[in-house]
């Protein structure tokens, strides 16, 4: 009986070998571009998730500080928006100050113990936020460079990515120094 590889000429042999190449090369193809829609959709779908759990930790400080500070209903959404500006960190980190000036402006009373603990909690709100954001931000960043590599870049593009509007996820953060 004759040996099959002896039987095959060095044309034949090369084609196979091109086809096999060929084959090879159409399913890591295949693998890549469903591989690289499905890291998209996770990378995306953390972004989403870091920034609810951003805004509810703002909304549960956002609260806790309304409480504290016992503002009538008239006034909540003007002293909310203060207490969101500067976890967000538009306007730097006197929040404090801003409160007090808000209550003098409206005539709300208060006391030096209120303004510390005021403080306190601004602080420790701040703190929390920040680390919620700071994990959305690197999200953000990951994928942006996922998206500018050459090989990922081109994949992720064939599926429509990126679906989010990254403006809507990056903010800028302060540490209140």
């Amino acid at each position: 009986m004759k040996n099959f590889n002896s039987t095959m000429s060095g044309t034949t042999k090369a084609i196979i070998g091109f086809v096999l190449f060929l084959i090879f090369v159409a399913l890591f193809s295949v693998y890549s571009f469903f591989s690289y829609s499905a890291k998209a959709v996770n990378m995306e779908q953390n972004i989403v998730d870091f920034d609810k759990e951003a805004k509810n930790v703002l909304s549960s400080c956002t609260g806790t500080i309304r409480a504290m500070s016992k503002i009538p209903k008239q006034y909540e959404e003007s002293f909310i928006n203060i207490i969101k500006a500067d976890h967000q960190g538009r306007y730097g980190s006197d929040a404090t100050q801003r409160v007090a000036k808000f209550m003098q402006e409206r005539q709300l009373s208060y006391n030096d113990k209120f303004l510390v603990d005021l403080s306190n909690s601004f602080k420790s709100c701040e703190k929390s936020f920040e680390t919620k954001q700071s994990l959305t931000n690197s999200a953000v960043s990951v994928y942006k460079r996922q998206l500018d590599n050459p090989w990922s870049g081109m994949f992720y593009r064939m599926h429509g990515f990126p679906k989010l509007k990254f403006s809507d996820y990056e903010m800028v953060l302060h540490t209140g120094v």
